[in-house]
């Protein structure tokens, strides 16, 4: 992780973001996004152990620069793909009486 990739987004996002980043009540943040954009927020919540995982919708399409956030010590990125049967919705169509 390194700084000098942030510096350059430091100006441009840090107003959209201040309110999120200074608000002490939460435990964990989880990011849901695969833009690339992104990237410092969850660097920054890494470094104040404020992050639970990156869920990116799709495992196949997604920014280069958080596949930085995986390190041996810890995995941040998970796939949406991996749960998609835990939280599709199913339809049963009911059986007529």
């Amino acid at each position: 992780m390194g700084a000098p990739l942030c510096s350059i987004y430091k100006q441009s996002r840090s107003a959209c973001a201040s309110g999120f980043l200074y608000n002490p009540n939460y435990e964990k943040a989880i990011l849901v996004s695969g833009d690339g954009d992104f990237f410092c927020l969850a660097e920054y919540l890494i470094t104040n152990k404020k992050l639970k995982a990156v869920l990116v919708p799709d495992q196949n399409k997604y920014s280069a620069l958080l596949k930085k956030l995986n390190t041996n010590d810890k995995k941040f990125l998970a796939f949406l793909s991996d749960s998609k049967y835990k939280i599709e919705y199913t339809y049963i169509k009911k059986k007529a009486p």
